[in-house]
């Protein structure tokens, strides 16, 4: 035979075998045993006791009912009294009190709600009336366990988000942060809910390559009236790290709050610092390219500008390159020069710098070098290539002009002009040599 729903109720049904706990407790054994009954035939599992000591055990016990109907006179604890305590043991759980009483005044009224009291049934109970009070129990409770496992999945959820997220309300104090904040900030635990915004961003500060910027970075945008933004900081603590915030203010029910967001993008600024690396990279000789190389002139440029120092510059041309890579092949050149690069790389100082300016052609800045310290250079250079012998390899030689910046001068381009116009005059000489005036 199939079972029938029990309607409550307009818009309240039960399924089978969701039966409602409800602990009665009152000391008339015939009064207990009228309401037992009615609360069974209605789909109710009771629990009845007949003193206040009983049914504060019950409540205090495992798997507690969440609605209870108390009588306000029991021997013991009173029903206030066992209200009172209840709330105070177990503050998580949903309970919905319904104190019986003969007192219908006022005052007790208002005392029965201060001691966690949710609604009053006056003596001579009503069956239905006492139905009709569950159902809004039932409603209630069941309000108040959705709300909790809402929460519950929340945390959950945001537990496992790679991110650390920071909610706090207009007055600067924390709303919700999750398991990954604490992580990220070095803290021990969850910052707590009440405690302070700018305790969370003087943590994370601290971690910081700059904490003193970091910190006053992160506590100015605790000002709720500002715009959202990104930035990465750069951690030096407990290892290099960067850790891109994300801030905005967003509306909450008691004004306008921030929500920070804190994600761990030291992977993707390696990763973007890599991309920009070899984009300004050469791939055959790993020198930087001609594009690095003009931001390189103006570093080298601007230094020795400041500084009131000489700079040398030496523009060099492997000999007869074509002729190796027609005889040869494209991979042999390259091979060759993969193998000069080397060469200059061991050559020159760790502060000059070595450009593959274009072919063959390579261009090298020497900071505080005049002309005459470029040409012995460059003469050294020469020398070491002339005599390079890798087997399989052919060998090469090349040719090198020398130049300074000249006082006065704005730009580098003149001195590369010169460097270069020496160049193909030890070519037009004879090639292996540096070109002099």
């Amino acid at each position: 035979m199939t079972a029938l729903k029990r309607v409550e109720g307009p818009g309240v049904e039960t399924q089978p075998g969701t039966r409602t706990k409800v602990l009665l407790a009152d000391d008339q054994p015939s009064a207990l045993r009228v309401l037992t009954e009615t609360l069974e035939s209605s789909s109710y599992e009771v629990i009845p006791v007949t003193t206040g000591d009983a049914a504060l055990a019950v409540l205090l016990g495992p798997n507690p009912p969440q609605i209870a109907v108390l009588d306000w006179t029991m021997p013991g604890c009173d029903g206030p009294s066992v209200c009172r305590r209840v709330r105070a043991a177990r503050k998580d759980t949903p309970f919905y009190f319904i104190l019986v009483t003969a007192h219908g005044d006022a005052d007790s009224m208002v005392s029965g709600l201060s001691a966690g009291a949710d609604d009053f049934i006056a003596k001579p109970c009503r069956p239905d009336v006492l139905l009709a009070r569950l159902r809004v129990g039932e409603r209630t409770v069941r309000a108040h366990d959705e709300a909790k496992r809402t929460s519950s999945y929340l945390r959950t959820i945001l537990s496992y988000v790679d991110s650390g997220m920071l909610l706090s309300d207009p007055a600067g104090q924390v709303v919700f942060a999750n398991d990954r904040l604490a992580h990220l900030v070095g803290m021990q635990t969850v910052p707590q809910k009440g405690s302070e915004r700018t305790t969370v961003c003087t943590l994370l500060g601290a971690r910081a390559v700059d904490p003193r910027g970091t910190v006053a970075q992160l506590i100015s945008a605790a000002d709720a009236s500002q715009t959202g933004g990104n930035v990465d900081l750069e951690l030096a603590k407990p290892a290099r790290a960067v850790i891109r915030w994300t801030t905005r203010p967003v509306p909450l029910p008691n004004g306008v709050g921030r929500l920070d967001v804190f994600r761990d993008a030291t992977a993707e600024v390696h990763a973007a610092e890599q991309r920009e690396k070899l984009a300004m990279t050469d791939a055959t000789t790993q020198l930087p390219n001609r594009a690095l190389g003009v931001q390189l002139i103006a570093r080298e440029l601007s230094r020795a500008r400041r500084e009131l120092a000489p700079l040398g510059v030496v523009m060099m041309d492997i000999d007869h390159f074509k002729q190796v890579n027609d005889r040869h092949g494209h991979p042999m050149g390259d091979k060759v020069l993969a193998a000069v690069a080397a060469i200059i790389q061991s050559t020159v100082r760790g502060s000059d710098a070595c450009v593959r300016w274009g072919g063959e052609e390579f261009l090298l800045l020497l900071p505080r070098a005049n002309v005459e310290a470029a040409a012995t250079l460059a003469e050294r250079v020469r020398v070491r290539i002339e005599a390079l012998d890798v087997e399989g390899m052919p060998r090469v030689t090349v040719s090198l002009g020398a130049a300074e910046l000249a006082a006065g001068e704005t730009s580098l381009d003149p001195a590369i002009a010169r460097a270069d116009a020496l160049l193909y005059l030890a070519k037009s000489s004879g090639r292996n040599r540096v070109g002099r005036r």
